[in-house]
């Protein structure tokens, strides 16, 4: 699905800088006949015949005997699970909070950036045919980013690489602005596009899944909130930059990103924080409760 969204945000503009408005009417005609194709297909259909579960396992008994030669050898504790490790009742609602504040600033800056750097381009002199190709190399990089962010699962967990992409973004942000002071607007256009769509495409899925890398339970209102989080972060950022573009120029777009992606890495330093010290200590004090129920 990102895959084709990045591909579509990649080829859009460049049909308007080559064929003008209208080519972007043509091409949405052409792909209508498709997604009324996948509309309208039926779904796809599983293995005609399942496993029946209630069929007797011969394996079964053996299975049993060995879970319990397991469970009786002194090495089986070390394998066995903490209770530190899962977090099996209901996730406090401040955290679910802080988890959406997160997925809002994340999509904040990828709505702004994503929205209005062809703006930028084009307020600041730049030719609309060189804003559009920096809009492109953007989408572009954040398809490239989000294929990356597979191979790299295996090397860095959840939590590292939304420090590494954060601290990414910083880093891009604060040379959007360097390179803006200098005049170099092709060179925010071109390079920081890449940049920025690289560090920013991994930012919304990687905060979603970060609660159940953690090891916490997620349930569709937990799955809601950071949705919602998200979706006004990928609205008011926007708005509140056009307001803050008219007012005082297009530099001020950055600004802006400098701003949320400093709050970013205070709610995810928190984020972590709360899971490490507050979420996990939770069946200690339980276990201690209990213990002391029993002496009394």
């Amino acid at each position: 699905m990102h895959l084709c969204y990045g591909v579509g945000a990649f080829i859009t503009p460049l049909l308007i800088s080559a064929f003008g408005v209208k080519s972007y009417f043509l091409y949405s005609f052409v792909a209508l006949p498709f997604i009324l194709f996948m509309l309208l297909t039926k779904e796809i259909e599983g293995p005609s015949h399942l496993p029946d579960l209630n069929e007797p396992d011969n394996n079964k008994p053996q299975i049993e005997m060995d879970a319990q030669l397991e469970q009786q050898s002194p090495q089986s504790e070390s394998r066995q699970p903490t209770a530190t490790n899962t977090l099996t009742s209901n996730i406090p609602l401040s955290f679910d909070l802080l988890v959406a504040c997160l997925m809002m600033l994340a999509t904040c800056n990828e709505g702004i950036y994503g929205g209005w750097i062809s703006s930028y381009g084009v307020m600041s002199g730049v030719k609309i045919d060189q804003a559009l190709l920096g809009f492109s190399l953007f989408w572009i990089s954040m398809t490239v980013g989000r294929a990356l962010i597979i191979p790299l699962s295996a090397l860095l967990s959840t939590r590292e690489q939304i420090a590494v992409l954060a601290s990414g973004i910083f880093l891009t942000v604060a040379l959007c602005n360097m390179f803006n002071f200098m005049h170099l607007y092709t060179v925010v256009l071109y390079g920081c596009s890449v940049m920025m769509g690289l560090f920013m495409s991994g930012m919304y899925p990687l905060t979603m899944s970060l609660p159940s890398s953690m090891g916490l339970k997620i349930k569709p209102q937990n799955t809601s909130r950071y949705v919602l989080g998200g979706c006004l972060g990928g609205s008011l950022g926007p708005f509140l930059a056009g307001l803050l573009m008219k007012s005082f120029g297009p530099s001020a777009m950055f600004f802006q990103m400098l701003f949320v992606v400093i709050a970013t890495l205070c709610v995810y330093k928190k984020v972590v924080h709360y899971s490490d010290n507050v979420l996990f200590q939770q069946p200690h004090a339980t276990a201690s409760g209990q213990k002391l129920q029993e002496a009394v």
